[in-house]
């Protein structure tokens, strides 16, 4: 996925991994991700539950993990010095929250914002809660620091502490970084991704992942901010029109299975914070026909 906004050309990119966590498959949730070194020490434990399912100079390389073939984590720092959150990075939402040092409601396990700790905490106070597409939910207040991905210091971020999570129990991740448009902020705050540009950190408003499909292997891939990695891909850059500001929607003129046109002219999101393909009863369900696939009762899919 390579998204842009008024680009000027530029040779150097930087990049955030992104390493593979295992998959799991039970309702074990006594394991959490740590972090050494700037590194992510995956969970030795064999299963874990996860809840969020929702409809990364001159440019940042961001490492992240394949966290159960659902969605991809790395890290980020908030605060001076900086503490330290595995982020999940969304493009199916625009803000950025982490779980509070004052959260009281299903934080155990998560790694904590304190703004005692850091000497660039501005105070904010303005109440923030944001549902996602699996009914997940958080709740808490605004806050300002400096966020750091990969070495590059955005700073006067504006961010929600969280002091209640609910449906995140077994999550990797501590929080989520939303990079979809501005109109999608629950207060009109500027995403992080635009901060980035605006404060001339990067020197192309573009953003690329490279998800590495290999399911042996370590790395997941990496989230590139202020540019493209041209050795990840073959020939050309396809390049789509963004049909209307909030999500990355663009307009698909079909869905075929073989010769089977399941779907003629659609509009669809690309969003990194899901592996589901969602959409209306009529077309999914002759999807499902044409791909020969049935319902799971037990899990609704």
């Amino acid at each position: 996925m390579i998204s842009f906004h008024h680009a000027v050309a530029s040779s150097n990119l930087f990049r955030i991994p992104i390493d593979r966590v295992r998959p799991h498959s039970s309702t074990t949730t006594n394991c959490t991700a740590s972090v050494t070194n700037s590194t992510i020490k995956t969970c030795d434990v064999s299963s874990r539950t996860f809840g969020k399912i929702s409809v990364a100079q001159s440019s940042v390389l961001e490492s992240l993990v394949n966290e159960a073939d659902a969605y991809f984590i790395g890290i980020i720092l908030i605060g001076t010095p900086g503490q330290t959150f595995l982020i999940d990075f969304d493009t199916g939402s625009s803000d950025l929250w982490i779980p509070s040092s004052s959260c009281t409601s299903d934080c155990a396990g998560f790694n904590k914002y304190s703004s005692a700790k850091s000497t660039t905490y501005i105070f904010n106070g303005k109440p923030f809660s944001i549902t996602y597409g699996d009914d997940s939910s958080v709740q808490g207040f605004l806050s300002i620091d400096t966020v750091t991905i990969s070495g590059i210091a955005v700073k006067t971020q504006t961010f929600a502490q969280c002091t209640s999570l609910n449906g995140m129990n077994g999550n990797v991740n501590d929080g989520i970084l939303g990079l979809a448009y501005p109109s999608l902020t629950r207060d009109g705050e500027k995403p992080v991704f635009y901060n980035m540009w605006s404060q001339g950190l990067i020197s192309e408003a573009i953003f690329s992942f490279y998800l590495n499909a290999d399911p042996n292997a370590i790395s997941g891939g990496e989230l590139i901010f202020g540019g493209v990695d041209s050795s990840k891909y073959t020939g050309s850059v396809t390049y789509i029109p963004v049909v209307l500001e909030g999500y990355w929607e663009f307009q698909m003129t079909s869905v075929t299975v073989g010769s089977t046109i399941v779907s003629g002219s659609a509009y669809a999101i690309a969003d990194t914070g899901t592996t589901l393909i969602i959409g209306p009863v009529t077309e999914v369900t002759a999807l499902n026909r044409a791909l020969g696939g049935t319902l799971d009762s037990a899990s609704g899919l």
